[in-house]
Parts: C-alpha cells; sequence; structure tokens
C-alpha cells in the first residue's frame, strides 16, 4: 500500500512524501493470533471502509481487496459485538464474530464453520435423544414383561383350567395367584368347580341309593316286569253308575271304561233282587 502527502511552503506545493506499506507484514499478529486453526476458523481484518487489510489464511482474500460487498463484511461493519450468521466468500455457512480494534480503525472478523460450532451441540442433543429413547424402550419392554406377567400368563392358565373343567377333572383347581380381575375370575371358577363337584357327589350318592332301593324290591327280585292291572273299585263303579265320570278324572284316577258296562248292569240287577227278600222277616 502507499501513501502519498504534499509537502507545501508558502501556499506551494514543493514536494510529495511516497510511503509504502507492506500490507502482508501485517499478517504476522493474525498468525500468531489464530494458530494453526485446524476445524477451518478464518480471521479477517477490514478498515473502516471494508477493504481487507490482512487475512488468515493469506489465500482466503488479497490484501487491499475491497470487501464491502460481501454480506458477512457488511454486517460485521454494521453490528460488531454480535455473532451472526453468513456465507464466507467461497458460500459456505459461517458462524461470525466482530469487534473493533486499532481505536476503532479497524474491525477484526473472526469466522468459524457452521457445522463445528454445531457439532458439539448436535452430538449433545443426539446423546440426549438416544437416552430418552433408551428409556421409551426399557419401558415398553417392561410394560410388556408386565403384562405378560400378570395378565397374558394368569389368562392362559385360566384357559387350561377350564379345559380341564371341560374333560371332567372337577377336583382340579386354577394355578392363579395374579390379583385384581384375573384373580377374581380364578377364584370364581374355583367356587363354581367346588359347587359342581359337591353337586356331582350327592347327584352320585342319590343315584346310588335309589339304584339300592331298586334291587331289593320284591318285584325286582321276583323278575315280574309287567305292568300291574289297575283294579277298579266298587265306588268307582257306582260313579260311572251315576254318570259321574269328571270327577274320577280330576281326583286323579281314570275314568272308567266302556267295557266295565256289563258289570254295572249285573250289579244294578242283583240290588233290585236282593230288595225284597231283605224285607220279609
Amino acid at each position: 500500500m502507499a501513501l502519498a502527502m504534499p509537502v507545501t511552503e508558502d501556499g506551494e506545493t514543493t514536494m510529495l512524501l511516497v510511503a509504502s506499506l507492506d500490507l502482508s507484514e501485517l499478517a504476522s499478529p493474525l498468525e500468531g493470533l489464530g494458530g494453526d486453526m485446524p476445524r477451518g476458523e478464518t480471521l479477517v481484518l477490514l478498515d473502516r471502509d471494508g477493504v481487507a487489510i490482512a487475512t488468515q489464511p493469506k489465500d482466503l482474500a488479497g490484501v487491499g481487496q475491497n470487501l464491502a460487498d460481501a454480506t458477512f463484511a457488511t454486517q460485521a461493519l454494521a453490528n460488531p459485538g454480535q455473532a451472526f450468521q453468513a456465507s464466507d466468500l467461497k458460500g459456505r455457512p459461517t458462524v461470525y464474530f466482530a469487534r473493533r480494534v486499532l481505536d476503532g480503525q479497524g474491525t477484526l472478523v473472526v469466522g468459524a464453520p457452521r457445522r463445528e460450532v454445531v457439532r458439539p451441540v448436535d452430538a449433545r442433543l443426539n446423546a440426549r435423544l438416544l437416552l430418552i429413547v433408551s428409556i421409551l424402550l426399557g419401558s415398553l419392554a417392561l410394560g410388556v414383561l408386565g403384562t405378560e406377567i400378570m395378565v397374558l400368563s394368569p389368562l392362559r392358565r385360566l384357559i387350561a383350567y377350564a379345559g380341564r373343567l371341560q374333560a371332567g377333572e372337577l377336583a382340579a383347581r386354577p394355578d392363579v395367584r395374579a390379583g385384581g380381575e384375573v384373580g377374581a375370575l380364578g377364584r370364581a371358577l374355583a367356587a363354581m368347580a367346588a359347587a359342581i363337584e359337591d353337586r356331582e357327589r350327592r347327584l352320585t350318592g342319590a343315584e346310588a341309593l335309589f339304584r339300592g332301593l331298586f334291587d331289593h324290591s320284591p318285584r325286582r327280585q321276583g323278575g315280574d316286569r309287567r305292568r300291574p292291572r289297575r283294579r277298579v273299585s266298587r265306588r268307582d263303579l257306582e260313579r260311572g253308575r251315576d254318570g259321574d265320570l269328571g270327577s274320577c278324572g280330576e281326583r286323579g284316577r281314570r275314568p272308567v271304561p266302556a267295557r266295565f258296562s256289563r258289570a254295572r248292569a249285573a250289579l244294578r240287577s242283583s240290588a233290585t233282587s236282593s230288595a225284597p227278600s231283605s224285607s220279609e222277616p
């Protein structure tokens, strides 16, 4: 960079003072400030007009290049002391921070690639998300295991017990030690099985008793299996003669059949013949 200043004497320019400044020498402090910068950080020293005085790395921009049109330079000159995000000279997303230096005559702009800035945040966020997913999966596994132990396994044992009851094993009892509705269902099935077993035992005893009485009956022992004939009493004949056949049916007796009409006539004739003989003495 060349600086020229006229020297005047008595209002006339007598000479021109010219000084040259090697701006590349200003990059030495930036080299010591930036170090190796392994993550791709950048340093840019701008004057008040946005002209690059020094850069690190050196091939980032030419010394003396006007960067006023660059987005990061415009925001750095307008808002020093604030962090912002913009694209660098190669179009990569970069996070910048600017600060006034050299008594306000220059602006130092520090940039870091966005991926390097957010990488620790992303790593921490991913670790927390992984922890949350692990907790959710563990809770789901515990829920499935608890459902298997407390609900599904007792229900399968109850189904097997119902099959045993259907097969006739009334003395069996359900092996269910669960609580809640499943335990109540097991106890209800056990009470039902006990009631059925008691009723079966009583029915078996009654059947054995009736079989014993039937085997010791005289007709059973004599071997006469014919159905006994019903005897018609004189009272039934008199009711049949008077036409009172309905009363016999109402009292549980069958009405007198028509084949007993001759018997009624014989009784009637014997009654009329015996009436004068009894009055003679």
